[in-house]
């Protein structure tokens, strides 16, 4: 171990270099604070036995020095004293000392006392190299989430979508770098297009690995998501489209089968034929879609079902709705509904209220409207969970 010896008394400088390097230590001297601070500062010093009065800085003050500015690591420090004072003592403990070592010097004691301070030496150097380790994992862990929350996020459509005379937006606020929450809108043929938004249960890393395989699942690029969405008949070959329900029992099914994890997730799901102008959901435990009319009211479609993944043989519900110009479905995770929204005069009002007072003359303004309104909340309230919504709007 690497000591420095600080005193400006050459016969106890000599000393006790002498004594310490034939005890097996690396040895360097300084006989006054100013030089000793300079040496523990440019050096890789690990305990320093300072006397306690010296011109410059005293034992004291070179105690205290290095404890405010070499604070990075951690040094051992023994002050040498002739006094016996305990307020003397008492202060030199409070100013960083870790030990004393009384003149006349009794050799004995000193070994002990510097094999007691390697013991510290050693255990405080231990724990720096695994909070150094620990901070490393930290940031490569981070580093990870950070690529898995672009991942999702490159899962989701853009911002706004058209199609056919329908407008979908949609917004993503994850409680931590990952989320639950995924949705989609896409055509399936020329005839129809299929919507849909899930929350999986809990945040955070397991949530998001499960929100990946449903959105694998439900995706019409997979052979899983075709036999979703599309029926075969035996007899004729022909495929035809599942109604919503039927979607979400398949897909029920399949994350009942083998959920050991004892994971769930809500959704719903909507499709919407483009000839007819109509729109069947379904939902799995999910909050009530919101039917808002072109003249601004607002309807709520509760649905009943229990969560995907819980139960096998649950079953769902179909729902239909004529699409009118100026009309939208507003499709929410039940984060939203866990934010504590307030009216101009601060009295709590509930998202359905607060829906009806956005701007919603298009899709990409309302989502924008929304995202705002939970900036400013999310100012004041820690998010508790994911939180997003889409919107679907007949132009």
């Amino acid at each position: 171990m690497k000591i420095l010896i600080a005193d400006d008394l050459q016969e106890t400088l000599l000393l006790l270099k002498a004594t310490l390097v034939r005890w097996g230590h690396d040895v360097v001297t300084a006989d006054n604070g100013a030089d000793a601070f300079r040496i523990v500062r440019d050096q890789e010093i690990s305990m320093v036995l300072s006397d306690w009065r010296m011109p410059e800085l005293d034992g004291i003050e070179l105690c205290r020095k290095i404890r405010t500015e070499l604070n990075e690591r951690y040094i051992y420090f023994i002050l040498l004293t002739s006094s016996d004072d305990r307020n003397e003592l008492v202060r030199g403990l409070d100013e960083g000392a870790d030990d004393f070592i009384t003149k006349p010097i009794d050799f004995n004691e000193l070994r002990a006392r510097i094999r007691a301070g390697e013991r510290i030496v050693e255990l405080e150097t231990s724990l720096a190299s695994k909070n150094a380790m620990l901070e490393e994992s930290n940031r490569q862990m981070e580093r990870e989430l950070t690529m898995a929350a672009d991942l999702q996020k490159s899962l989701l459509p853009p911002p706004l979508l058209r199609l056919n005379g329908y407008d979908f937006s949609g917004m993503f606020i994850p409680s931590t770098y990952v989320a639950g929450d995924l949705f989609d809108f896409f055509r399936i043929d020329d005839d129809y297009a299929a919507f849909y938004l899930f929350d999986v249960s809990g945040h955070g890393a397991s949530a998001a690995m499960l929100s990946f395989s449903v959105k694998k699942t439900l995706s019409l690029n997979q052979i899983e998501g075709r036999d979703l969405f599309l029926r075969k008949d035996p007899a004729t070959g022909v495929y035809s489209l599942n109604t919503p329900s039927s979607i979400l029992e398949n897909l029920n099914r399949l994350f009942s089968a083998d959920n050991e994890s004892l994971q769930y997730f809500t959704i719903v799901l909507g499709i919407l034929n483009l000839r007819e102008d109509t729109i069947t959901i379904s939902s799995a435990g999910h909050p009530p879609v919101l039917y808002i009319r072109n003249d601004g009211s607002i309807e709520p479609l509760p649905l009943n079902g229990f969560p995907a993944g819980m139960f096998g043989d649950s079953t769902y519900q179909n729902k239909m709705i004529d699409m009118k110009s100026g009309d939208s479905l507003l499709l929410y995770s039940d984060g939203l509904t866990d934010l504590v929204f307030t009216d101009n005069s601060g009295l709590p009002v509930g998202f359905e209220e607060v829906a009806s007072r956005l701007d919603i003359s298009t899709a990409e303004k309302f989502t924008g409207a929304l995202s705002s309104r939970i900036s400013m909340l999310s100012s004041e309230q820690k998010l508790a969970d994911d939180i997003s919504a889409v919107i679907l709007k007949k132009t």
